[in-house]
């Protein structure tokens, strides 16, 4: 079984890996990102930018091993990434629009047990935002975003389980008196559905699937010209898809206050605060959660190209089980820094405790590392390495909930 972590070790880590690359950073010689500048087909007054990505990856954790006699006897695979992808960028003074294509075909080469080759899929990914009067004091914006991949962020599901996603949104933004003041209403539809990756794994993970309907209301009140007084409020009406989890529909308010803005030349605060409410279902009257939510990040920006975040934020997710939900509790700190003309080095850590409720009978613990430099040939050509470690505790002992994973690539981008 994997050892239940230690959370003072965690933080440590963190705490150390934060002053490692701010150290590091400090002997490199700075530069301003590198831009595009006329790539990509003119379109109108836009570019339409093609681009093709190939990674390979070796993931330890792709499955159960077939000759597991526990659910952390994992199989492992060499994956290879095939990513050609469009992106269309349009700027104008009327309706700004950005949009993004990229296939991802993950071929499972069968390396280590000759069955994961048959996990071989295609991830996809669209991003569509439109800005109507991006320069005046009242501006419509409309996105769309579709994820099909095994990243899903629901987190009481098994590691190797597969969503399509689709967000639908519109929100409109006010800044009257010259934008010291910000108003902020939005709507936004989300159908979510989940299918099992492994034979093992979450076979009934379809009940996850819901629609949901989320309207949100952000106040916003500027003190200087970087800094503001911020309130966030949001009402999720979410209905499951399947009978057998219509029982666990729930309506789930959140409510924060907080600050957002610059208190020196280089420090960032993100401050929120505020209480999180699962309203009453017919599954478990007054089980749903309610407590408080927020979130705390300091940012130190030790140049133009070097920035780290540490923060910890608190949430719930809902889920159509016997707690309604889960609770997260997550620690985290993200990296970036540019060395010399060519090389990008971004790095992060995170820990997430998740709590369910005492019918569930279960508590996760979830830690995860990743680095990874990227070297920029030109404005076209990006190569690098990657690697990432994620580790998982549960006492919920199913295969894809409990387990440590390696995975380590290497990559090349061109983007014209």
């Amino acid at each position: 079984m994997v050892k239940k972590m230690n959370l003072g070790k965690v933080i440590a880590s963190i705490a150390t890996l934060g002053v490692c690359l701010v150290a590091g950073s400090a002997h490199a010689q700075m530069s301003t990102v590198s831009t595009k500048g006329d790539n990509g087909i003119k379109v109108g007054s836009g570019r339409l930018h093609p681009l093709f990505g190939f990674e390979t990856r070796y993931d330890s954790f792709v499955g159960l091993s077939e000759t597991a006699v526990s659910p952390t006897d994992a199989a492992s695979d060499l994956i290879l990434h095939i990513k050609p992808g469009l992106e269309l960028v349009i700027p104008s003074d009327t309706v700004e629009i950005g949009a993004r294509f990229l296939l991802d075909y993950n071929a499972y080469t069968g390396a280590t047990e000759s069955w994961t080759s048959d996990l071989s899929k295609t991830r996809a990914a669209f991003d569509f935002n439109a800005l109507i009067n991006p320069k005046g004091d009242a501006k419509v914006g409309l996105v769309e975003r579709f994820a099909r991949s095994d990243l899903n962020t629901n987190l009481a599901l098994p590691v190797l389980t597969i969503s399509d996603r689709n967000d639908a949104g519109l929100h409109v933004e006010l800044t009257p008196g010259g934008g010291a003041l910000l108003i902020k209403p939005s709507y936004v539809n989300t159908y979510e559905h989940f299918e099992a990756r492994d034979g093992d794994a979450g076979s009934q993970v379809t009940r996850f699937d819901y629609m949901q309907h989320t309207a949100g209301l952000t106040l916003g009140y500027k003190l200087q010209p970087k800094t503001a007084l911020l309130l966030d409020t949001s009402l999720a009406i979410r209905n499951f898809e399947r009978g057998a989890s219509q029982d666990f529909d729930t309506s789930n308010l959140r409510v924060m206050a907080g600050f957002a803005g610059m208190v020196a030349p280089r420090i960032t605060i993100l401050a929120k605060a505020g209480y999180g409410k699962q309203f009453e279902s017919t599954a478990l009257e007054g089980e749903g959660f309610a407590s408080f939510i927020g979130q705390a990040e300091i940012g130190y920006l030790y140049s133009e190209d070097t920035q780290v975040k540490l923060g910890y934020a608190r949430s719930f997710e809902p889920t159509p089980s016997a707690g309604l939900h889960y609770s997260d509790d997550r620690i985290y700190l993200d990296a970036r820094t540019r060395m010399g003309q060519k090389l990008l080095l971004n790095a992060g850590i995170s820990y997430d405790q998740l709590e369910f409720p005492e019918a569930a009978g279960r508590t996760d613990d979830l830690l995860g590392f990743r680095i990874g430099p990227d070297w920029e040939f030109n404005s076209v050509v990006t190569a690098g390495l990657s690697y990432a470690f994620t580790q998982r505790t549960s006492e919920l002992e199913v295969a894809g909930m409990q387990y440590d994973r390696h995975e380590v690539g290497a990559h090349v981008v061109v983007y014209y």
